[in-house]
């Protein structure tokens, strides 16, 4: 299976807007808020998101790309929250068609827009945005100095590189499957520290680093416990995952708890 096949769902956008029905929010104005549970599709959820966001200096005149969008939940907090213009890309079709859909609905797609496009080739000129965001993204992507480049090339000087990822670790084989992977063919973890050298020091400034690993744990610990009793939301990350849910994020919290993958953050400025 490859990646564009993981993560295909043709039904995708009908599935959620059958959720809000069925929960009557289809009569009522819908917020960020109602899709949180659902749209921040990486660990720690929207509370992450927001912390980072906190450390860019984001302005109404900001201009933001977020590699590996999603369903865009992201981009919306940082359109509505801090007024900047966001660009969301990704691989899939369906992500990107609900990305758009629901930002039409929160009503945001004038400082909101998503293209299908591949990380490996962005289709925007050199020096286009001012920050660029990704989250959970990388750990699909095999070429990683091509990644980081196009990253790179795409972000302004003195403009700054925001990640936050799932890492390996050489404590031993990952258990499959995991969100972002059925089988260890799509899963292309590298360990943190080789991220800097993606980022020589002549040209980018580390200005934030965090060992997410051991929030991230007590995280998904608390969403699978939800699960398990029934409290769990449901337009939340069921609808991402499906019947798969469980068992994927069951195998990732073992993988945390047991060492095999680390998260974290970190910001890079271009100098």
């Amino acid at each position: 299976m490859n990646t564009a096949n993981h993560y295909h769902q043709p039904d995708l956008l009908e599935s959620i807007l059958s959720k809000l029905k069925e929960l009557g929010l289809d009569q009522k104005p819908i917020t960020r808020q109602h899709l949180a549970a659902m749209d921040e599709f990486h660990l720690q959820g929207s509370a992450v998101s927001e912390e980072l966001a906190g450390r860019l200096d984001l302005t109404s005149d900001s201009t933001v790309l977020d590699v590996g969008c999603g369903i865009g939940g992201p981009c919306r907090m940082l359109a509505d929250d801090f007024g900047c213009t966001v660009t969301g890309i990704d691989y899939t079709e369906e992500y990107v068609r609900a990305a758009r859909a629901l930002t039409q609905i929160v009503r945001l797609t004038d400082k909101v827009e998503f293209q299908q496009a591949n990380a490996l080739q962005l289709p925007f000129e050199d020096e286009t945005f001012g920050v660029v965001w990704t989250q959970h993204a990388q750990m699909n992507i095999a070429d990683k100095a091509k990644f980081y480049s196009e990253i790179q090339r795409v972000l302004q000087p003195g403009g700054k590189f925001v990640y936050y990822d799932i890492f390996g670790t050489n404590e031993g084989e990952v258990y499959y499957p995991v969100p972002w992977a059925e089988v260890p063919e799509n899963s292309h973890l590298i360990i943190h520290e080789s991220v800097a050298g993606y980022f020589p020091d002549e040209y980018y400034q580390l200005e934030y680093s965090k060992d997410h690993t051991p929030n991230a744990t007590d995280f998904l610990s608390g969403v699978l416990e939800k699960i398990r009793s029934g409290e769990a939301p449901q337009l939340g990350l069921n609808l991402l995952m499906r019947e798969s849910t469980g068992k994927k994020l069951g195998n990732l919290l073992r993988c945390l708890r047991e060492g095999k993958v680390e998260v974290y953050a970190g910001v890079y400025l271009k100098k």
